[in-house]
This record gives structure tokens, sequence and C-alpha cells, in this order.
């Protein structure tokens, strides 16, 4: 349960990142 909740923390970290970094 933890480690779902952390690994959709993480990807949604990511996506806001790489949304951020090609300036979408």
């Amino acid at each position: 349960m933890k480690k779902q909740y952390l690994t959709n923390m993480l990807d949604g970290f990511v996506m806001s990142y790489y949304l951020d970094t090609c300036g979408i």
C-alpha cells in the first residue's frame, strides 16, 4: 500500500517535471 502511494507520488513528480521542462 505504502509502496504504491510512493510510486504514484514519484510518477506525478516526474510527469510534472517533464511537462515543465518541455514547456507544454
